[in-house]
């Protein structure tokens, strides 16, 4: 699964994928991205700030893994899913199911190192 990511691929295969993504993350279509991402927030900082009121422990992955379906499933396919309210909690339950959410923010964030070779 991990080749498949644009982050691990090396050479001409990078090229290619590379060269397909670009037209999608241009400066205009980021700007036209961002009051998506804004809305996406709002759900976002009024958990967060209820969590940090109250005093309450809460799994902060699975509150940041909802804001990010939320936002890819409202930039990408133009979807409002509500998956960090109430209305999206059936929505999250069979994410859930079909992904593992450990497994998968572990590769994420694998991903994201810069020099992933000088960890491995």
């Amino acid at each position: 699964m991990l080749k498949s990511f644009i982050s691990t691929m090396t050479g001409e295969e990078w090229k290619l994928k590379r060269n397909l993504l670009t037209p999608a993350f241009t400066s205009g279509k980021l700007r036209q991205m961002t009051p998506l991402i804004e809305k996406c927030s709002t759900p976002l900082l009024k958990t967060m700030n209820e969590k940090c009121e109250s005093g309450e422990s809460f799994d902060a992955k699975q509150v940041f893994v909802t804001y990010q379906i939320d936002v890819i499933a409202s930039c990408a396919f133009g979807l409002d899913m509500n998956v960090q309210t109430k209305d999206g909690e059936k929505f999250t339950e069979y994410t859930k199911q079909i992904l593992p959410m450990q497994s998968l923010s572990s590769n994420f964030l694998f991903m994201s190192l810069p020099d992933r070779k000088s960890v491995v």
